[in-house]
């Protein structure tokens, strides 16, 4: 039931960090859009856009993902040995 549990935690992880950076690629992308909008006149935004912000997001949503976990196994570690 623990490893399940770890890797339940796991999936989760890579679950929220990808879609964290995923929308947040999209509103930077967008917002830069906008601010050229504004200053040039000209909406430099098309659905490619969306594509990779989700690519973006996924690979370093994965890395993050792992990296947190791996963090949290080692501070568990440190923990139980410190007893």
């Amino acid at each position: 039931m623990k490893k399940i549990n770890e890797i339940l935690a796991l999936t989760l992880l890579i679950l929220y960090s990808t879609l964290f950076l995923s929308i947040t690629g999209f509103f930077v992308r967008l917002a830069v859009a906008a601010y050229f909008n504004v200053t040039r006149g000209k909406f430099y935004f098309d659905i490619s856009d969306i594509f990779i912000s989700a690519k973006a997001g996924a690979a370093a949503g994965v890395t993050l993902g792992v990296g947190l976990w791996v963090l949290e196994k080692i501070n568990k570690y440190k923990s139980n040995n410190k007893n």
